[in-house]
């Protein structure tokens, strides 16, 4: 809102200088809200005593509450605004290596692939490369290979198309790991159970 504010700085007598749709509904003014963008859940919502009930939401530049109306017919300007990076997700896939198109992982703006590969003697288990669109990363054709949820209230978790590097050897030794932590685990019982007995008698 920082160009429509040079523009029609400060507040207006007319609203509809002050305030922007925002594309956030409530359908049955139930206090669910959901974005018209149906692929992101409705994480905050600025509610205050001058928002109202309403079906279609709009944000005061000014001050920045919102407020709900019943009709879209409310002449307003709109403002559409999501992330314009993608995080680094180097971190995130262990035993392999990520590669990003822009060679910057320090700016990694929309459109951006990132493609993974793993360490030698390691299978990927996923997709071997993801397009940051909106922020979140996602998998071959973008945003627009996925389906809505039917939910639009459902969590969906924003690391989901990452993929991960299974090494044969790592989960040879995480296994010895969990036998040898069985194995402690029964001896410290035995003797919890010797003590118990030495006690009785």
């Amino acid at each position: 809102s920082s160009g429509i504010n040079a523009e029609y700085g400060g507040v207006k007598s007319d609203d509809k200088f002050n305030l922007l749709w925002i594309g956030i509904t409530d359908p049955d003014k139930v206090g669910h809200y959901h974005w018209v963008d149906k692929m992101w859940k409705v994480n905050y919502f600025n509610y205050t005593r001058e928002t109202g009930e309403g079906k279609f939401g709009l944000v005061d530049k000014n001050d920045g509450h919102w407020t709900m109306k019943n009709s879209l017919t409310y002449l307003a300007r709109g403002v559409c605004s999501r992330a314009r990076t993608c995080y680094d997700i180097s971190s995130r896939v262990k035993d392999g290596e990520v590669t990003f198109s822009n060679n910057n992982p320090d700016d990694i703006v929309e459109g951006t692939t990132a493609t993974i590969s793993c360490n030698e003697n390691c299978e990927l288990s996923g997709t071997s490369q993801l397009v940051c669109q909106g922020g979140h990363w996602f998998g071959p054709g973008g945003r627009e290979a996925e389906e809505p949820p039917e939910d639009p209230l459902a969590d969906i978790h924003p690391d989901r198309y990452i993929p991960t590097c299974s090494c044969p050897q790592e989960a040879e030794q995480e296994q010895q790991q969990e036998q040898k932590k069985k194995k402690e685990k029964k001896k410290k019982e035995k003797k919890k159970k010797k003590r118990g007995k030495r006690g009785v008698e």
